[in-house]
């Protein structure tokens, strides 16, 4: 009897060690922003960014720690609604107590109360489980016959056995990039663009959805709950600039009556020293050149707005020393090394 019960064990466990094998092998890696958050040293970010792509495609933390000495992480996850960036900055305030955080809000002209069911499965694929993932699910997956999958996770990603290569066995993804990884997603690759620069002569508003509102409305309680500053943040980007303008005028108006900072660099772009020809990769985001010239003007903002400490010569901030480095490498040659890594799959 004693043997079998051993025997059932040693089965199970080696069954776990299985799936975990399984699961590292074939989760999808792309969105490793929460991931890497859990490697940090607790309440060491003082400086928090979240949001969709417009945010850890256009804001380079190595850029405010060279000038400055903030500590700041970028978190999100393509086309993320604002709900979903909610529940980020939930999950990240289980480890860190920032002073600053800025919710990036292209998408805050979002009508639909849903995302593709790719953008969720990625929006998810770094949380823990516990109750803010099941909230976050609740509010984010529209058919309840999916909710199965989601809690399981692997439904998403079992089918990638094509896709497998080598790297996907090997820690980082044998990506030199992701060892002391802050959140942003470089972009070498030059697009030229045409900017509008006439966005503020368009002062229309346009009403935000009801779901918006209502996650615009919890982030303000939570920022007062955890007493962090809030900043609603948009990035420059010239495709269909003028079309969501007016969603942004009617941010605009809900952050002055809620008291909240609202930073658009899009009616600003002229101030941050952006050049069309070099400066984007693509419609909506920007390239290595144009991410640090956005990150430099926020620095500036934060430097006259708060009294953040410099954590340079504090080894508790090692991780920001070392991604700094390597960031240097990368802009000093970007076409070197080219744009970040992203699997093929999507979800």
């Amino acid at each position: 009897m004693r043997f079998k019960i051993i025997k059932a064990i040693a089965f199970l466990l080696i069954g776990v060690l299985l799936f975990v094998g399984f699961w590292n092998v074939f989760r999808f890696k792309q969105e490793k922003r929460l991931e890497k958050l859990w490697t940090l040293p607790g309440d060491t970010v003082d400086v928090m960014f979240i949001g969709s792509s417009h945010a850890f495609m256009n804001i380079d933390p190595s850029v405010l720690w060279r000038e400055s000495g903030i500590s700041a992480y970028v978190l999100g996850c393509g086309s993320q609604p604002i709900w979903e960036s909610y529940y980020h900055l939930k999950e990240a305030l289980k480890t860190q107590t920032p002073k600053v955080v800025f919710v990036e809000c292209y998408k805050v002209d979002m009508q639909k109360n849903y995302s593709s069911r790719a953008v969720t499965a990625l929006a998810t694929s770094g949380m823990r489980l516990g109750r803010n993932y099941l909230e976050m699910l609740d509010a984010s997956v529209k058919s309840r016959n999916y909710m199965f999958d989601y809690l399981l996770r692997f439904p998403w990603f079992h089918s990638r056995y094509r896709e497998i290569t080598a790297e996907d066995y090997m820690p980082d993804y044998g990506d030199v990039y992701y060892r002391d990884y802050l959140g942003y997603f470089r972009l070498t690759q030059v697009i030229p663009g045409q900017f509008p620069r006439d966005l503020d002569a368009v002062t229309e508003t346009a009403r935000l959805s009801k779901k918006n509102r209502t996650y615009l409305n919890k982030l303000v309680e939570l920022s007062k709950e955890r007493g962090f500053d809030l900043v609603f943040l948009i990035t420059p980007f010239w495709k269909n600039a003028a079309a969501k303008q007016p969603y942004y005028n009617s941010l605009a108006e809900f952050a002055e009556k809620k008291g909240v900072a609202l930073v658009n660099c899009n009616l600003v772009y002229d101030e941050l020293g952006m050049d069309d020809a070099r400066d984007f990769s693509k419609t909506s985001h920007l390239s290595i050149t144009g991410a640090e010239k956005m990150t430099l003007y926020l620095n500036d903002y934060l430097n006259a707005h708060w009294q953040l400490t410099d954590h340079r010569g504090d080894s508790r901030y090692g991780v920001w020393d070392r991604n700094l480095a390597l960031m240097e490498q990368i802009r000093s040659d970007p076409e070197a090394w080219g744009n970040e890594f992203k699997p093929k799959a999507e979800g």
